[in-house]
């Protein structure tokens, strides 16, 4: 006897267009929108022109000298047909030097008005010259130098990725360096949209020995060198990876086996390596791993995972695989965890969590979110290092760090059946309230948690000096798009706070 399983439709689920499907071998579709129906085609508009200003403005000129010259043949072709037909007498013109009596097709004194209309012909060819062709020619050379020397500008040149500067086109020469107006929020801080991993706090313990921008400011204005220094002498001596900006030899390199809690360490290194939606992919020649994420905070978790010994290497529609170092052994064993359970982070949840089937059967929720939130799920009985995280979360918000709160808590079956009927009925129904049967749903699982503790990301690469007017609406500035020393266009750039949300 077959059972029909009903599987939920939700903005998860929906293609839109161009968009891409990886790691799926087959799927079972609908049709939901098609044609000018879809998203995209009811948002889209006409593509904008980018022709520059001066070329939008000698086109307005040369439309004026053409309208100029078209009244000029006009009136030139209408006062030579009426001179035409008064200058016949007797049937032969006055001005014999025309020898028109030898025409008979271009020129007809007796027809004035194809004669008339002939000139203006005439008049078009010989008042040519009164558009000047050569215009367009002299600007395209003047954009052609100008091109050259942006390829060579050497302040252009960005270092960090040996990218130079290169003109793939001409035609907008005249509209660089033209910032006006830039746009921000009251704490006014423009970065790149990176984020590297560089505090954490795992049971009670702060780990990183990273200085921030905010904190390396402080100790300048204070006039204490030794945190610069100690900053510049740890960033010195460790290869750069992006997205990880940690140093701890505690923790690093698999001493974290021999530490106090050695225990919730693993445990800590094995949530940020789980609990994420995160694609691999694997470089066939070097066999590196890098990580799409829809965010750059979890790119830097999964980062700092692979780094201290969790690496997160596949992810299938059920499951997750990990290579974990093993504390007994010392050496990296592969793990895989059957996925059973998203629960995606929103505005209004603040937090993410996933539930998961270890190979020895135990059901896990992991969850990770902002301290508003994950504190009062916290089990109350197990909450000893609850204050010192506390603590270690204000002291990384002081230094402009983003935080998260990790916590976790194992499940018995008949807890977890109990949540995916509930879970699958609420995804399921079509009603009103179905966000909120949903948000019910799983709430009531991720209660009494068990605090592992707390990350700190930095934004990466803040753009430093970079003097801007207040104007209490906004921020006004005018530069010169080479004094920005901005990283190449492949780099997407945002406007973020630095403070811990």
């Amino acid at each position: 006897i077959e059972i029909e399983e009903q599987y939920p439709l939700s903005p998860q689920q929906i293609l839109l267009r161009d968009s891409k499907l990886r790691n799926t071998e087959y799927v079972y579709g609908v049709v939901i929108f098609t044609g000018h129906d879809t998203k995209v085609m009811q948002n889209a508009m006409k593509a904008p022109s980018k022709r520059s200003k001066i070329e939008r403005k000698m086109d307005r000129i040369i439309y004026l000298l053409l309208s100029a010259l078209v009244l000029i043949s006009v009136i030139g072709s209408v006062f030579f047909g009426i001179t035409t037909r008064d200058d016949l007498q007797d049937g032969r013109p006055k001005r014999w030097y025309l020898r028109p009596d030898d025409s008979t097709i271009y020129f007809k004194p007796t027809k004035a008005a194809i004669s008339a209309i002939l000139h203006f012909f005439t008049a078009m060819m010989l008042y040519g010259n009164f558009i000047p062709i050569s215009l367009y020619i002299s600007i395209e050379i003047v954009k052609l130098l100008q091109a050259l020397f942006i390829n060579q500008d050497i302040h252009m040149y960005h270092e960090e990725t040996d990218t130079p500067a290169h003109a793939r086109t001409s035609n907008l020469n005249e509209e660089l360096g033209q910032v006006d107006t830039i746009l921000t929020d009251k704490t006014g801080t423009l970065t790149c949209n990176s984020m590297e991993f560089i505090k954490c706090s795992i049971a009670g313990t702060a780990y990183g020995r990273g200085i921030t921008e905010v904190e390396r400011a402080m100790a300048k204005r204070k006039g204490s060198p030794l945190i610069a220094d100690m900053a510049s002498n740890t960033q010195g001596s460790q290869a750069a990876i992006k997205g990880f900006n940690f140093t701890d030899e505690r923790v690093m390199n698999g001493n974290w086996v021999s530490q106090p809690h050695s225990g919730v360490i693993q445990m800590f290194l094995r949530l940020l390596a789980v609990c994420h939606t995160c694609i691999p992919e694997v470089d066939e020649e070097s066999g590196t791993i890098s990580y799409e994420a829809e965010s750059p905070d979890e790119a830097a978790f999964v980062v700092a995972a692979r780094e201290l010994g969790f690496t997160f290497y596949q992810r299938t529609q059920t499951g997750v695989f990990l290579h974990e170092l093993d504390p007994s052994s010392g050496k990296q064993v592969d793990r895989s965890y059957k996925l059973l359970h998203v629960l995606e982070f929103n505005s209004a949840r603040k937090r993410m969590s996933v539930i998961v089937r270890n190979e020895e059967g135990k059901i896990f929720l992991f969850s990770k979110g902002a301290d508003s939130v994950m504190f009062e799920r916290l089990s109350s009985s197990d909450c000893a290092y609850r204050e010192v995280t506390q603590d270690h979360i204000n002291e990384y918000a002081d230094a402009g760090l983003r935080t998260l709160v990790l916590a976790y808590r194992q499940l018995d079956e008949a807890e977890y059946a109990n949540f995916d009927r509930k879970f699958t009925a609420a995804k399921n129904s079509v009603s009103a309230d179905r966000d909120e049967m949903i948000e019910e749903a799983a709430d009531l699982l991720e209660r009494k948690l068990i605090l592992l503790g707390a990350t700190a990301v930095e934004f990466g690469h803040a753009l430093r000096q970079f003097s801007v007017r207040s104007t209490g609406v906004g921020v006004s500035a005018r530069r010169d798009a080479r004094d920005l020393h901005l990283p190449p266009p492949s780099q997407s750039h945002s406007h973020s706070q630095t403070t811990s949300t």
